[in-house]
């Protein structure tokens, strides 16, 4: 089941936030999160991290998720299952009790 068939007005909203940018901007922020390299920097996170990946993702693939868990200190990993590079739009429920949870945990 495609976000569009499971949550119209999710698909509607996101749909329309990228057809919404101009074609220099879609290319300027594409241009700046290829430019983005803070892999020296994850050791320095000292903050509760959950690292989430969906499990389809091509451009941030689980691989390289799994590498930013490991390289900051005690953070936590989920895979969303069935997800791509959006998982809080394509798999809301699941990605929501991973975070809930993870959340949850901070209280304690």
């Amino acid at each position: 089941e495609s976000l569009k068939e499971r949550d119209l007005s999710g698909y509607t909203l996101l749909r329309e936030s990228i057809i919404g940018m101009t074609v220099d901007s879609y290319a300027f922020s594409s241009e700046a999160i290829n430019a983005m390299d803070y892999d020296d920097y994850l050791n320095d996170i000292r903050l509760p991290t959950l690292v989430i990946a969906g499990e389809l993702d091509v451009p941030t693939p689980p691989s390289r998720m799994q590498m930013y868990r490991k390289a900051i200190r005690g953070a936590q990993w989920a895979v969303i299952e069935g997800a791509a590079h959006l998982p809080n739009f394509e798999k809301p429920k699941e990605f929501n009790l991973v975070l809930t949870k993870f959340l949850g945990q901070l209280r304690n």
